[in-house]
C-alpha cells in the first residue's frame, strides 16, 4: 500500500449506533481527523411486518443529513458507508438506501454479514502483532454478533449470529429489568443461534481470544473498574457480573460515567451476548481491543483506491473452486470490454463498475457446468448468487448474479423488474453486452472481431459486418438471429448489417 497519505471518510449505519470516521490513511496507520456517533437504536424500529417504521428512518435520516454536510465535496472513490445488521433484515431496505444516498449525496450499501465479519476483522488485526498465532474475534454490534478465526491479516473462517446487544435487549430485557429466568433465556438463545457453527470453530482451534466493539469494551471496564480483571474478560467474571445484575435487577450505568447511555440500556443484552458465546466455545479469556468495522472499511477503501480490490481476488478463487478456463474468461471479457466501449457514450452507461461487473461475470458465467450442463447457467446465477463473496456488497453480488443467469436463453425481464428503477437500464445493457460477448466466443477460438462494427442507440443495437464475415461463421449468425428474437421480446432492438 502506498506511503502518500489519504483522507477517507467510512461510515456504518449499525443496527444500534451509526458512526462515521474521517481518517488520513497511511498504510495501516490511521490518523483519525474526526469522528461523529449517534445512537439511532434502528433495530428498535420494526413494525409487525418487519419493516422500518417512518418514525425510525426518519430517526436515520436527520443523522444522514448531518453526515451528509460532513462529508460535502468528498471525492466519492474516497467515501465509504456501509449497512449492517438492521438493514439486512428490512423488508423496506430498498426503499431506506434510496432515500438516504439521496440525502448523504453517496451510495448507501447493505454489505452480509459475512462481509462484515471480514472487514471487522482485518480492522483489528492492525492494530495487534502479526505473529502467525491463530486468532478467534468476538464483535458484538448491536443486531449481530461476527465470529472469525484468522491469521495475521487473513481471516479464513467467518460467522454471523443474527443476535446483537440492543436485540437481545429489546427481546429479553425491554422493561429495563433483568430477571434470573430473562437472562437464562437471553443466554438460552445466543447458544441456540451459535450451536450449528460450534463443533467446526472449535476443531480448528485458536491461540487467543480478541473482543471488539463498544459492548466488549464497556463490559471489560466495569469488570476492571469492580477489581475483578486487569482488562481482559475472563469467564470467571463475566459469570460473576451476570449474577449480580441478577441479583440487583438491573444495571446502574451512573456508576460507570465514562459508558455511554446507549450503552448503558443495552449493557444487559451485551453481557447475555458474550456470556453465551464464551460458554458455547468453552472460552476462558477475552482481550479487548480496539478496531474493527470503520478500521477495516478504511484498509479496504484504500486498497481499492489503489486497485488491490479484494472482490477480483474473491471472484477468481471462487470461479477456481468450480468449472473455470482461464483462457475463454479472457477471451469472453475482452470481447464484452471491447463492446462496451463502442456503446458506452450512446448509452450512458456511466457506472465506473459496469467494467468489473463484465470482468466477474466473464470469470464465473459457466460455474455451473460443474453441476450440470443443462440449464447450467442458472446452476452458476445460484452458485453467484449463495457463495461467500468477500468485498461485494448484497447489491453487487446480486447485479452481478443476474447478469450470469441472463447470459443465455431468455433475457432475465424477472430479476430485472425488481431490481431499484435507477438500475434496471444499465444492468439491462450490461447484460445485452455480455450475451453478445459469449455468442462472438462460443467456438472458444480466437476469431478476429475487430472489423465488426458497434452503433447504439437507446435500446438499439446495429452491428456492421464486413462483407462476407456471417456467411463464413454460420453459426454465430443463426445465434445472433436467435439473439434478435430474445431481445426484441425484451423491448430491445439489435440488427445485423453488411
Amino acid at each position: 500500500m502506498s506511503n502518500t497519505p489519504v483522507t477517507c471518510a467510512v461510515a456504518d449505519l449499525g443496527s444500534n449506533t451509526f458512526h462515521l470516521m474521517i481518517a488520513d490513511v497511511e498504510g495501516i496507520k490511521f490518523t483519525v481527523i474526526d469522528k461523529i456517533r449517534y445512537p439511532v437504536k434502528l433495530a428498535t424500529g420494526f413494525d409487525d411486518e418487519k419493516n422500518l417504521t417512518e418514525e425510525a428512518m426518519q430517526r436515520a435520516f436527520s443523522v444522514i443529513e448531518r453526515y451528509g454536510q460532513r462529508l460535502q465535496d468528498f471525492p466519492p472513490k474516497f467515501v465509504k458507508i456501509v449497512g449492517t445488521n438492521a438493514l439486512r433484515r428490512a423488508k423496506n431496505s430498498r426503499e431506506f438506501v434510496k432515500r438516504a444516498s439521496d440525502i448523504l449525496g453517496y451510495p448507501v450499501e447493505i454489505i452480509s454479514g459475512y462481509e462484515e465479519a471480514r472487514l471487522i476483522y482485518i480492522g483489528v488485526a492492525r492494530s495487534i502483532e502479526s505473529d502467525g498465532s491463530k486468532r478467534l474475534l468476538i464483535d458484538i454490534g448491536g443486531g449481530s454478533t461476527e465470529l472469525v478465526i484468522g491469521q495475521d491479516f487473513t481471516p479464513f473462517d467467518m460467522e454471523s449470529l443474527d443476535v446483537g446487544c440492543l436485540s437481545s435487549t429489546v427481546d429479553f430485557f425491554s422493561d429495563g429489568k433483568i430477571t434470573k429466568q430473562s437472562m437464562h433465556d437471553a443466554v438460552i438463545s445466543v447458544g441456540l443461534k451459535i450451536q450449528p457453527f460450534v463443533s467446526t470453530m472449535k476443531s480448528q482451534g485458536w491461540d487467543m481470544v480478541i473482543g471488539s466493539a463498544g459492548s466488549i469494551i464497556a463490559i471489560s471496564k466495569v469488570l476492571q473498574q469492580k477489581g475483578w480483571t486487569n482488562g481482559n474478560i475472563t469467564f470467571a467474571a463475566l459469570d460473576r457480573l451476570r449474577m449480580e445484575l441478577v441479583d440487583k435487577g438491573c444495571f446502574d450505568g451512573k456508576a460507570y460515567p465514562d459508558i455511554s447511555a446507549d450503552r448503558v440500556n443495552a449493557f444487559a443484552g451485551g453481557v447475555a451476548v458474550l456470556f453465551g458465546v464464551m460458554k458455547n466455545l468453552d472460552i476462558d479469556s477475552v482481550l479487548p481491543c480496539d478496531g474493527g468495522l470503520r478500521e477495516g472499511m478504511l484498509l479496504d477503501l484504500c486498497g481499492r483506491i489503489e486497485h488491490k480490490d479484494i472482490r477480483d481476488t474473491a471472484i477468481l478463487q471462487f470461479s477456481k473452486s468450480y468449472k473455470y478456463d482461464a483462457k475463454h474468461s479472457a477471451r469472453v471479457a475482452e470481447m464484452a470490454l471491447r463492446i462496451f466501449g463502442c456503446v458506452q457514450e450512446k448509452w450512458g452507461v456511466k457506472n465506473p463498475l459496469c467494467r468489473d461487473y463484465l470482468r466477474w461475470a466473464s470469470s464465473c458465467f459457466e460455474t455451473g457446468l460443474s453441476i450440470s450442463h443443462s440449464r447450467y447457467h442458472k446452476h452458476s446465477a445460484y452458485l453467484v448468487k449463495h457463495v461467500d463473496l468477500a468485498g461485494f456488497t448484497k447489491e453487487e453480488q446480486e447485479v452481478l448474479r443476474v447478469i450470469v443467469k441472463g447470459h443465455r436463453r431468455s433475457f432475465p425481464a424477472k430479476p430485472l423488474a425488481v431490481m431499484p428503477e435507477d438500475m434496471h437500464y444499465t444492468v439491462s445493457a450490461l447484460c445485452v453486452i455480455f450475451r453478445l460477448a459469449v455468442i462472438f466466443t462460443r467456438s472458444r477460438s480466437d476469431i478476429p472481431f475487430n472489423d465488426i462494427e458497434f452503433d447504439a442507440n437507446f435500446y438499439s443495437l446495429n452491428m456492421i459486418f464486413p462483407k462476407g464475415w456471417l456467411k463464413k461463421n454460420p453459426l454465430t449468425e443463426a445465434d445472433l438471429m436467435l439473439e434478435h428474437e430474445y431481445l426484441f421480446d425484451s423491448g430491445w432492438s439489435l440488427n445485423l448489417l453488411t
